[in-house]
């Protein structure tokens, strides 16, 4: 038998809080070894190892649902003209992606200046 904290406890029990209390510290030593970092770069700063959007690297990006959205004119809306836009542009379609990002409701947003740089990206490929 074993005592833990201040008790009596039967040995397969001890044994078994033990495992347990290891397996959460391992974790935590591997959680923290891979937990997000920011990396400095010419261009500004970089993050790795999280994801801000709450979808994984790997998920599809929800294109019909965002064209479904776009047609909204409220904010809803107007934030998903740039995602589509780099959706259209890695697909190759640079002039409907510039003509969306030219609507003057998104000149007249938080994500103007996104926008603005993107098209002048468009214009120098």
């Amino acid at each position: 038998m074993g005592v833990i904290w201040g008790g009596w406890v039967p040995r397969s029990r001890a044994l078994a809080l033990g495992a347990l209390l290891g397996g959460l510290a391992l974790s935590g030593a591997a959680a923290a070894s891979a937990a997000p970092r920011l990396e400095p770069t010419p261009a500004g700063v970089r993050w790795h190892g999280a994801t801000l959007a709450g979808r994984g690297a790997e998920a599809r990006a929800p294109v019909v649902a965002w064209w479904r959205v776009a047609r909204d004119p409220g904010l809803e809306g107007t934030a998903v003209l740039v995602p589509l836009a780099d959706t259209l542009a890695a697909r190759g379609d640079t002039l409907r992606a510039d003509s969306l990002l030219s609507l003057p409701r998104l000149a007249r947003s938080l994500w103007a200046w996104d926008a603005l740089r993107r098209r002048a990206t468009y214009a120098l490929a």
